[in-house]
């Protein structure tokens, strides 16, 4: 072990909300992974907003931090230099001084919670002297903490350390328990620069966990019989010569690591029991899960998998090794399985046979899925090819109940009847307790092989009424000479719904044109109204704010009150004659209009705030979703000499934009330093999903930073308002299961690396947790609370 030296100055952030007001907001809602509750207190510092950085010997002492109401205290002698940077780029702080910094949460923390605390940091590489080093942790009695800071008995409680020559030292009880170590060069990811350190302790189990540049140096680690008391939590460094600090985060709360979504018995994970339909164990095991897992605003989840044949009875044939399992907020049951009976198919239930891998979940956590049935004499009546699909929902609050069926005659139009349904692409909205709407896209049979899109309404426990949206074949309102085509198309069957139940959708004429259309929830039955349709130069209809007409028009997404946003791509007219402003992100109502919120060619002169590099314009845009207030994340082209074109061989690359703050910005792009894997940058991003407190999420890889084909894919946040990245699940982790500490190989979220985006991603609940499709080393599979 290093000998140690250490006579820091000391510095304290103090919270300033009172023992009960925290104690609300940790405390709000249940304990069990998946309660609806608060989201756990959180302060975040990137030392670029309000604090100053920018001013020679600056004093951090009275600088609240960015994120959360709590504020830097430090010794007058305290100071950070804007000139004494080495290698640190302006937005990181520099120390000065043999110091440390606390931040100090007004409370203990409370059995059954956890306590994360993480920042990027730098060892004093330009110290001569071989034993210098930067420090996080958690401490107690901050009036005590001088001297020494962590080294202090009775005040340093757990920590770890980062020296210069990529050793490493975790501590509890200031150094009276030694949790793990690291020789020279031993740190994984080590760089000369900025490394990333993380800190986790579980006041539930009494363990510590740490990872070093995201990957975990220590799993678990008992404690014994030293309970830390937690008042106090901050960085401290020895010795100061380019020393920095950056990112540095404090998570409050419980359930505060990443873990497989639990049972009432264990974990979701290959080779696990598998509960029943009670949240019982079922004598299953869980076999392969699927990626197509999704997670409601209000905490409930969904998602399929396969059970392990050979266990408890399941067999490959007759089929019943497919299910779905869902969280309702108390525990994970079992909702469907195949062999088992299918709600309201009969006096004789028909069995379900082949369930879907990609369910849906509305705000609410109410689940709508397309399955089929077996083909059988024995169900009552009779289920044959003509009658073996159908569409369930848990609309109206009362269980799963049959929307729509195959065979089913379709009001108004007898005798058509449902000859078959969109591959699984419908949306639904929780409009009361016990009502709420669905939309959904078929073709038609029994006299009309037509396709339309059909509204259902939901009085519990029954759908009380059917009605057809638009159909093929039918005149556009508005739209002189068009009529529309396949409404059941990989283009048209996509379709959205905000919670009051406002229908938007695309939609082809028969020419080709390509459209989106609304409809309102209210008055019910009203007409679908024509947003825009696009054409030739002469015929498409005016984007707003461009003077051009719109050649193409992709899918939309839909925020809250009706609000529509959509890609379009424009003519060579108006103000794209020279077709370098050829397509961007509008948004908007029909009943209030539309602006164009996000454009190729757009810069930091024509749209204030995007923060982008000298010379450089926005690129070619794709689309995605919107929050319910009506902000979103979009992956783009950074045009980085902009010249109108989007293209590598330009030097362009990939970026992310997001007005999640309430102002459009650039907040990465490829080439950006990857938070939490010190030395590495962005190599590439997946399109981003949005939720949670405005806050947005992706999957990305990097390169550098000794990262390898193993690790080097990751899942990032930001924090709230569009905050600071952080990486929170990165394969290469280490995870604790039921089956045994696992290496996780891959991390993945529905739909990715596709660009149409044909269902709704809803994988972050309101309070920012997410739904990660987890797969390790050797196969097993799981699916991953981010809290």
């Amino acid at each position: 072990m290093k000998t140690i030296h250490a006579f820091p100055i000391v510095i304290v952030l103090l919270a300033s909300f009172c023992h009960a007001q925290l104690r609300g907001a940790v405390e709000g809602g249940g304990r069990g992974p998946f309660a609806v509750s608060a989201p756990a207190t959180t302060f975040t510092d990137t030392f670029t907003t309000g604090d100053g950085t920018g001013v020679a010997n600056g004093n951090l002492h009275g600088n609240q931090v960015e994120v959360g109401t709590a504020v830097w205290q430090a010794e007058a002698a305290y100071f950070y230099s804007a000139t004494n940077r080495a290698e640190n780029d302006s937005t990181r702080l520099p120390l000065t001084s043999v110091d440390s910094r606390i931040a100090y949460l007004n409370t203990p923390l409370a059995a059954g919670e956890a306590i994360t605390v993480e920042a990027d940091v730098s060892p004093p590489f330009g110290n001569a002297a071989a034993n210098v080093w930067t420090a996080i942790g958690v401490a107690n009695n901050p009036a005590a903490l001088s001297g020494s800071g962590f080294f202090n008995a009775g005040v340093g409680q757990v920590w770890i350390l980062l020296a210069k020559d990529g050793s490493w030292n975790a501590f509890a009880n200031a150094t009276a328990i030694a949790l793990g170590s690291g020789a020279a060069g031993t740190a994984p990811g080590f760089v000369v620069g900025m490394n990333h350190l993380k800190l986790q302790y579980d006041a539930a189990t009494n363990k510590a966990s740490a990872w070093i540049n995201g990957t975990q140096v220590l799993t678990d680690v008992s404690l014994g019989a030293f309970t830390p008391v937690i008042t106090a939590t901050g960085f401290q460094t020895f010795r100061k010569e380019q020393a920095a600090v950056d990112n540095f985060s404090v998570t409050f709360g419980q359930n505060s690591q990443p873990t497989p979504v639990q049972t009432t018995f264990g974990d979701v994970v290959s080779g696990a029991g598998a509960p029943n339909a009670a949240g019982a164990d079922s004598g299953a095991d869980f076999d392969l899960l699927k990626r197509g897992g999704f997670l409601a605003e209000n905490g409930n989840l969904i998602f399929p998998g396969q059970l392990l044949i050979g266990t408890g009875g399941v067999t490959l044939s007759p089929n019943n090794y497919m299910g779905l399992w869902k969280h309702d907020g108390v525990s994970l049951k079992l909702l469907a399985r195949s062999g088992n009976d299918a709600p309201e198919t009969g006096g004789t239930a028909a069995k379900w046979d082949v369930l879907p891998t990609v369910p849906a979940i509305n705000d609410s956590g109410e689940v709508t899925f397309l399955a089929s049935l077996v083909v059988s004499g024995a169900s009552t009546p009779p289920t044959t090819v003509d009658n073996d699909t159908g569409l369930w929902s848990e609309l109206g609050s009362t269980g799963l109940g049959i929307l729509m069926r195959e065979g089913d005659t379709i009001p108004n139009l007898s005798p058509l009847q449902v000859g078959g349904f969109a591959s699984g692409c419908f949306a639904t909205a929780h409009t009361s307790a016990s009502t709420g709407e669905a939309a959904f896209a078929v073709t038609m049979k029994n006299g009309s092989a037509d396709t339309a899109i059909l509204r259902a309404s939901i009085t519990s426990p029954a759908v009380t009424a059917v009605g057809v949206v638009v159909r093929e074949n039918t005149a556009m309102p508005g739209v002189a000479g068009e009529q529309f085509a396949n409404l059941a198309s990989t283009y048209s069957d996509a379709l959205r719904m905000d919670s009051a139940g406002n229908l938007c959708f695309v939609a082809l004429s028969k020419t080709g044109r390509e459209s989106i259309w609304y409809q309102p929830a209210s008055p019910a039955g009203s007409t679908a109204v024509k947003a825009f349709i696009a054409g030739t130069a002469a015929t498409g209809d005016t984007a707003p704010g461009t003077g051009a007409t719109f050649k193409n028009i992709k899918s939309p997404s839909m925020g809250s009150a009706g609000t529509i946003c959509f890609r379009g791509f424009l003519n060579a007219n108006g103000d794209n004659t020279s077709g370098k402003k050829g397509d961007g992100i509008w948004r908007g109502s029909v009943a209030g209009g539309f602006q164009c919120i996000l454009r190729a060619g757009d810069d930091n002169t024509n749209r204030p705030g995007l923060g982008l590099p000298a010379g450089a314009k926005v690129g070619n845009l794709w689309h995605s979703w919107l929050t319910n207030a009506n902000h979103g994340a979009w992956k783009g082209w950074l045009d980085v000499n902009g010249n109108g074109t989007s293209s590598t061989t330009d030097g362009d690359v990939n970026a992310i934009y997001t007005d999640l703050s309430g102002t459009m910005t650039l907040a990465l792009k490829v080439g950006d330093a990857a938070p939490g894997i010190g030395g590495a940058t962005f190599s590439g991003f997946d399109l981003p999903v949005v939720g949670g407190t405005e806050q947005m999420a992706f999957l990305g890889t990097v390169t550098g930073g000794g990262t390898t084909s193993a690790n080097n894919k990751g899942v990032w946040r930001s924090a709230a308002n569009g905050g600071a990245l952080s990486l929170v699940l990165r394969a290469g982790d280490t995870m604790t299961t039921t089956q045994g500490v696992k290496t996780i190989s891959n991390v993945d979220f529905p739909g990715s690396n596709t660009t149409d985006r044909r269902w709704e991603q809803p994988v972050m609940d309101s309070t920012g947790r997410l739904l990660v499709y987890v797969t390790f080393v050797g196969g097993a599979t799981t699916q991953v609370l981010v809290p």
